[in-house]
């Protein structure tokens, strides 16, 4: 899986062939942007992790991938294969 937090610090995930900025379900406020409202998951919410590379067995003992992983609200924690942060300060 592909994501990115991008420069506001919200959170995006490749669907498809496509970026697709992911909304909170939970949030009570939102952003007008473009004269459109969103509900964006990202950093501004204190559930949502920071960005962790981590080394995952695969199913020969010797293969280890490096992922990224990113905990999010109620306990999720999403793995992507590749991931960008383009915060100020984020990792590449």
């Amino acid at each position: 899986m592909k994501g990115k937090i991008d420069n506001n610090g919200w959170l995006w995930i490749e669907r498809g062939s496509k970026e697709k900025l992911q909304e909170c379900p939970f949030m009570q406020r939102a952003f007008e942007v473009n004269d459109i409202t969103i509900a964006p998951c990202g950093d501004w919410c204190p559930l949502f992790g920071e960005p962790k590379t981590v080394e995952l067995n695969t199913l020969h003992k010797a293969d280890m991938k490096v992922e990224t992983a990113l905990v999010i609200c109620h306990g999720k924690c999403l793995v992507f294969d590749e991931f960008t942060d383009e915060r100020v300060g984020g990792e590449e």
